[in-house]
């Protein structure tokens, strides 16, 4: 079987988003490392989703972040380990845990915003309002695609 295919790498969408992913990640990690702060951009997730509307269950911070439960478990030990968020069970049900923001968690709400919108900020830089619009608007066509096809929907 020969090396050479007419797969191109380098324009791929599926390559070229995960690369933009990765390096937005990776810079991100920096930045909130560089401020001291005790979060990755993996668990900022959990926290913005968390910022918006505290005390979720585990399944619902799952359905909103786009992750499998057991991603979300594995971030929400990290997160209570660094005491920036609590488990408690649910009052109607003691098998469904809640996640609730302690102080230091939302303490560092604004630090990290702000650190994200830096990092969006120079991902955008050099693209104009209209191609971010049209880029954005194309990102959610894709994200519409994939899920419907993920979910079944062909």
């Amino acid at each position: 079987m020969s090396g050479k295919t007419d797969y191109d790498l380098e324009n791929s969408l599926g390559m070229l988003l995960d690369w933009a992913s990765q390096f937005m990640r990776l810079e991100l990690n920096r930045k909130f490392t560089d401020a001291g702060l005790q979060a990755t951009s993996e668990q900022w997730k959990i926290l913005i989703v968390l910022w918006f509307e505290d005390g979720l269950t585990q399944q619902q911070l799952a359905q909103k972040t786009h992750k499998n439960k057991v991603s979300v478990v594995k971030l929400v030990d990290g997160l209570e380990r660094r005491g920036l968020v609590n488990r408690c069970p649910d009052l109607k049900d003691r098998r469904i845990n809640r996640i609730f923001l302690l102080p230091k968690g939302k303490k560092i709400q604004e630090k990290m915003i702000d650190l994200a919108k830096q990092n969006l900020n120079q991902a955008a830089t050099g693209i104009n309002s209209a191609e971010m619009i049209t880029c954005k608007k194309v990102l959610k066509q894709i994200i519409s695609n994939m899920k419907e096809s993920s979910n079944g929907n062909r």
